[in-house]
């Protein structure tokens, strides 16, 4: 995995139980003794409030 490149991962979806498959964009490498990564959600839908963290 390369910081930079786009991945599938599981994310909650919404408020019912069960996962969904989404695209990630990895910010980091592996962080810490455990093998995790820092990733931003990908989504084409826009809120009709942006937060000042949206890009």
């Amino acid at each position: 995995m390369k910081r930079g490149e786009i991945y599938p991962a599981k994310f909650p979806f919404g408020d019912v139980p069960g996962m969904k498959l989404r695209p990630v964009l990895l910010l980091s490498g592996e962080l810490g003794t455990v093998p995790e990564v820092l990733v931003a959600y990908i989504s084409s839908v826009v809120p009709a409030q942006l937060l000042s963290t949206d890009c």
